[in-house]
């Protein structure tokens, strides 16, 4: 057992020195570990709220007509947006659709109630080709970065005569 003599009276073992290092180690892992599990965490909700929010809404738009039922007739008058040509069903209402292209992005967060993430919606046929509307792409919103968190909601609906994939993609 090594003995370190310090001044009268005292001593201290290597024994407890190393148990001292060793404690601090484990320590510092702990702490690490601690933090690694609260940013995985902290990650798993905010891909959950993502995922709520674009489930909701590509729900909302492609069942709800909007408020009013032809918002797309006097955008001023909008108070809730929905694409749907009918309450029932998967069928996209041509002119909605072009009008939502022709919205201010602030005003179509606000009007879905997407806040605090951002967005982007496209149509595309089943091969992911964009569908144009009156020679516009129909996509809005803002694209996501490589670097952010987002899931994309896709759906199979009817615009016109065609099958279609309708995305909404949440982001942060």
């Amino acid at each position: 057992m090594g003995l370190l003599k310090l001044n009268k009276g005292q001593v201290i073992s290597t024994e407890f020195l190393f148990a001292i290092f060793i404690l601090i180690i484990l320590l510092v892992l702990g702490v690490s570990l601690w933090n690694l599990t609260a940013t995985r965490l902290s990650e798993d909700l905010i891909k959950t709220e993502l995922a709520t929010s674009a489930i909701e809404v590509s729900d909302y738009l492609l069942k709800s007509q909007g408020a009013p039922t032809d918002w797309e007739e006097n955008i001023t008058n909008l108070a809730s947006l929905g694409l749907g040509a009918t309450l029932k069903g998967n069928k996209l209402d041509r002119d909605k659709v072009s009008a939502l292209l022709n919205l201010d992005y602030d005003k179509i967060k606000e009007s879905l109630g997407i806040k605090s993430y951002e967005f982007y919606f496209k149509i595309t046929d089943l091969s992911s080709n964009l569908i144009q509307i009156s020679g516009n792409n129909t996509e809005v919103g803002l694209k996501p970065n490589a670097s952010s968190h987002s899931v994309n909601s896709q759906r199979i609906a009817i615009l016109g005569n065609e099958f279609v994939y309708m995305n909404v993609i949440t982001w942060k």
